[in-house]
């Protein structure tokens, strides 16, 4: 996989590889590839309108709805940032309820409405203390760190019981950099 931050500012340069990256999501979906991202909650937030590169929104023009038909998963940083509206549950909703951000780069097609469909949307939470240093802030239980996430999800109390292959279609955990991302699809409502 390829690890590509735009939560900083590149200078005169993030609105051409924001541009770039989306012709490289349709090419690498076109050739087979699973094609992610794992924005902080400033990048994709419905709480802020705009667009800043490295900074606000800057991911919207990743899954606004012109691109996200190329992108596999949107699996939300849900540490270190505040989730917006201090719930994780609304958050998800509007994701996929749609929001507008302006200001976005004039790429090829850029409809800077963003509608990620559920299926599509996973949380990532920290899988200790040390991998968010900052926690959870807004979240009044805090980062749902270890066996705090069955108390969120249940179900995965399954995991130990059967092969990770079967239950793929409910659950996608990974735990890159040590984090756990968790996909909700048909987990919130």
């Amino acid at each position: 996989g390829i690890d590509i931050d735009l939560e900083n500012a590149w200078g005169g340069t993030g609105d051409q590889v924001v541009c770039g990256l989306r012709a490289f999501f349709q090419l690498m979906h076109s050739a087979g590839y699973v094609v992610s991202m794992a924005p902080q909650t400033t990048a994709l937030t419905p709480e802020v309108s705009t667009y800043s590169t490295g900074s606000w929104n800057s991911y919207a023009p990743l899954a606004d709805t012109s691109i996200i038909q190329y992108v596999d998963i949107v699996a939300v940083q849900l540490y270190n940032n505040a989730v917006p509206y201090n719930d994780p549950a609304r958050y998800a909703a509007a994701l996929e309820r749609s929001f507008t951000v302006t200001n976005c780069p004039k790429c090829n097609g850029v409809s800077c409405q963003v509608k990620v469909p559920s299926n599509k949307i996973a949380f990532g939470w920290p899988a200790s203390q040390g991998a968010a240093p900052s926690g959870c802030p807004g979240l009044p239980q805090g980062c749902p760190y270890g066996s705090k996430l069955t108390t969120l999800y249940p179900f995965l109390f399954l995991l130990s019981f059967f092969p990770i292959s079967l239950l793929f279609p409910f659950v996608f955990l990974s735990f890159q950099t040590a984090t756990c991302t968790m996909h909700v699809h048909g987990m919130i409502n």
